[in-house]
């Protein structure tokens, strides 16, 4: 039998190693994601086509597109909830807008409505920018590049517990800066009169909510 390597005996790595540049790192990890959602893009034009195939096969008489339908959405479903679970799709913000140059952002009082609301924004998951991830301020989801990375309670992992502060706030995302709460049902039902909607303290939330109920 062989003898363990350094490396199994858990020893540390040898001092010569040379050390990996970060800036390398970032774009070797956004060509790969670049050309994984270009593949996606492929797939969904292939989709796209053998959609079209059966609407031509329909309309001849060759095929019952009601029933095919009927066969794939389940598992499509399926599928798509495994593709997810294994962290095979990338989240990628697109257009790639710099964020600092945006104007006319929406103006709220967190500050006198944290306690009610409980910076519930901060719970909403989202994909960042090639901008935000090329900076290497703001943290992602190693398991789903690249979405806001979020702690155990749901929250991001840049917001200080007990202030519902962020600590990255003037390196925030652009979803972030552009972010208006006002409107959104499944914060406020109804923002002038401060009335929370209830659901927000509910386990699961957001999913919870039915925007369109």
């Amino acid at each position: 039998m062989s003898s363990p390597t350094d490396a199994e005996q858990g020893d540390p790595i040898p001092p010569d190693t040379p050390d990996v540049d970060r800036d390398d790192l970032i774009n070797g990890l956004l060509y790969v994601h670049g050309r994984l959602n270009m593949n996606a893009r492929y797939a969904l034009q292939a989709h796209a086509w053998l959609m079209g195939l059966i609407e031509v096969l329909d309309e001849r008489g060759l095929v019952d597109k009601q029933k095919i339908e009927e066969k794939a959405k389940p598992l499509a479903a399926g599928l798509s909830k495994h593709f997810m679970q294994e962290g095979n799709g990338v989240f990628l913000q697109e257009p790639n807008i710099d964020k600092y140059s945006y104007e006319g952002l929406p103006q709220i009082d967190c500050e006198s409505r944290v306690h009610l609301c409980k910076a519930s924004c901060c719970r909403l998951q989202f994909a960042m920018s090639k901008q935000d991830v090329e900076e290497g301020i703001v943290r992602w989801e190693l398991r789903q590049p690249y979405l806001i990375a979020v702690n155990e309670n749901g929250y991001c992992t840049h917001l200080k517990e007990g202030t519902c502060h962020c600590t990255i706030y003037e390196n925030r995302p652009g979803a972030c800066r552009i972010f208006d709460c006002r409107n959104d049902k499944r914060i406020w039902l109804d923002f002038d009169k401060r009335e929370i909607n209830p659901r927000l303290n509910e386990p699961g939330w957001p999913g919870n909510v039915d925007l369109e109920a």
